[in-house]
């Protein structure tokens, strides 16, 4: 069992990575440390969440979904809470450290800086890959996926405007849009 110094250590040797899936499972070992207690700051937010936890889903495996969970500490805070849930100590810890380092480089850091270590570019960002549209996104690429095993496969535009029939959107665009979506995907899916 690691001591929370040398994991609290190895967090901070993350800085630029505090919002990532490597970086929650490192928050995460905190919580595990041996000498947990005497971090009364910490032991307590475990136990405050454990208790609220419990309280309200008495059948919950906590430690089990801890540790099935493999997002990072944006998608953690927002899953958790549209289920419901209190997001747990380490995705919160996550979140107060991204948001420190943003706060404190008083504006010379990107939101995607603080939380991944890589600068902001619009069409490659976390918000495109996971931002509200992604919902529509996914069930276009589901579709494509369907659409490519028929005898004779539509193409991209043929299923663009099937899946926009009762839209304004223009297809090529929604394309374009589309492509850029897959490939902010792809350089988030780690």
């Amino acid at each position: 069992m690691t001591m929370v110094k040398e994991a609290s250590e190895r967090c901070s040797a993350q800085e630029n990575l505090v919002g990532s899936r490597l970086s929650l499972n490192l928050y995460k070992s905190l919580f595990k440390s041996s000498d947990l207690d005497e971090w009364e700051v910490l032991a307590d937010l475990e136990a405050g969440w454990t208790d609220y936890a419990r309280e309200q889903h008495e059948l919950r495996d906590l430690e089990g979904d801890r540790e099935r969970y493999q997002g990072d500490a944006i998608d953690s805070f927002i899953s958790n809470l549209e289920r419901g849930f209190i997001p747990p100590p380490e995705t919160l810890l996550a979140l107060y450290d991204a948001l420190s380092r943003y706060l404190m480089c008083n504006g010379s850091l990107s939101l995607d800086q603080a939380f991944f270590g890589v600068p902001h570019v619009k069409n490659s960002s976390y918000a495109m890959a996971k931002g509200t549209n992604s919902g529509r996104m996914n069930a276009f690429s589901t579709l494509m996926s369907i659409e490519k095993h028929r005898k004779k496969p539509p193409t991209q535009m043929q299923v663009a405007e099937d899946f926009l029939a009762d839209s304004d959107i223009d297809h090529e665009s929604f394309l374009r849009s589309w492509r850029r979506w897959r490939n902010a995907v792809k350089k988030w899916a780690d």
